[in-house]
């Protein structure tokens, strides 16, 4: 019985001790603060290193059509629908664990002097304010132009706006600004600029939208991708996605 006692012992103190490995990690940009730290936590806790690549819905659809592959993928539903007809996702991603999801909000610099935004009204008569403004060509872009259509300001903004790839060309358009520059982003990547000097608004409850994000391993993905998977839903990795703005 003693000797059991100890096999069994020793076999819990091994459990992840093994060959540390390196993870392949594609998703996107608004997750990428939280998912360094938890990636810092993962691996202290089991050795493995996480490679984390970002980019925006419509580019990691043109990475992975690109034959890219990657252990894991963060992403939208349709994403991971993208990703399971080609074999880089398991086929059932309804099974797929939600890791979080971002909101929008408006970007601008500290120096610049804005009202309260409470309502679509006060954030029309924002846009309307503005010198310029920006805003990606990611699922976060794609909802704020249609935004903008249906507070039926398109028309009067369009000569001020500009679409950038990601978002991290909307938030440095905001800090090299020199006038009311407004740059509309997911809200993860707006309060990770809080330091250059960035004031974030979220958009009101009326008109705010939410995109959701599942994590899978891919099939014939390192041993590890799998228990990196769970670990998002843990509770160090929530505390770490809530620090960064994901709901």
């Amino acid at each position: 019985m003693h000797r059991m006692t100890l096999i069994a012992g020793l076999v819990l103190a091994c459990t992840g001790c093994g060959t540390a490995e390196e993870i392949r990690l594609l998703t996107a940009g608004s997750f990428e603060d939280a998912l360094v730290r938890i990636a810092e936590s993962y691996k202290a806790e089991t050795g493995h290193d996480i490679t984390i690549e970002t980019g925006t819905t419509p580019v990691m659809r043109e990475r992975l059509a690109a034959g890219e592959t990657f252990d894991i993928v963060i992403g939208t539903s349709a994403l991971l629908e993208f990703a399971a007809e080609r074999g880089q996702a398991p086929p059932d991603i309804s099974r797929a664990p939600e890791v979080g999801r971002v909101g929008v909000g408006v970007a601008v610099r500290s120096a610049v002097d804005v009202p309260p935004v409470q309502t679509p009204e006060e954030l029309e008569a924002l846009l309307l304010s503005a010198d310029t403004i920006a805003y990606n060509r990611g699922s976060s872009g794609v909802y704020v132009q249609s935004m903008i259509e249906s507070l039926g300001i398109a028309g009067e903004t369009a000569s001020r706006t500009t679409q950038y790839d990601n978002g991290t060309q909307v938030l440095a358009h905001v800090i090299e600004g020199g006038g009311r520059d407004l740059g509309l982003a997911p809200l993860t990547e707006v309060q990770a600029n809080a330091p250059n000097g960035v004031v974030m608004i979220p958009l009101p409850d009326a008109v705010q939208n939410y995109t959701r994000y599942s994590a899978v391993a891919a099939p014939g993905a390192v041993a590890p991708a799998a228990d990196f998977v769970r670990y998002l839903t843990t509770s160090t990795a929530r505390d770490a996605l809530i620090a960064t703005g994901v709901d």
